[in-house]
Parts: C-alpha cells; structure tokens; sequence
C-alpha cells in the first residue's frame, strides 16, 4: 500500500525486521530461480556438499532447522552421492 499510513507499525522494530525478511526471501528466490528450494534448505545442502560424508542430522541442531522432508533428505542424499 504504496503513501498508506501504517500507524504505529512503523515505529515498531519487529515490524521493520519483517518487512527486510520478506524483500531477503524474495532475492534469494530470484537469485536461485527456484521457489521450492528455502533458504534453510539451501543452507543444509549448501554444508553438506562442502562436506562430504556429513548427515542432515549433524547439520540442523546447530543451526536450529528442524527436519526436513522426506523429497528434501531424498535430495541431501543425491547431492552428497554425487562426485
């Protein structure tokens, strides 16, 4: 809502940060060309096939992302099975 007031959300910093999330999203999905690929995702697959012989299940507690799906553990597998 382009000229809207957003009232008191505009004072707000939460507001703010939500507000830059969302353009971030919108690059990275851009960047990748890939709406189904999430920066979590790309994250986890981005550490394990820099580092081979690494599990998802190694991978997410420090980053604290939870588990991810079954087509995406399918994918984490083909990319570290891949020379």
């Amino acid at each position: 809502m382009p000229g809207g007031d957003y009232g008191v959300l505009d004072e707000l910093l939460g507001y703010a940060i939500r507000r830059a999330q969302i353009k971030v999203y919108a690059h990275f999905f851009k960047s990748i060309g890939d709406q189904t690929t999430t920066p979590q995702r790309f994250t986890v697959l981005s550490i394990i096939g820099s580092n081979p012989g690494l599990q998802q299940k190694e991978v997410r507690p420090p980053l604290k992302i939870q588990q991810l799906r079954k087509g995406v553990q399918s994918a984490t597998k083909r990319r570290v099975d891949c020379p």
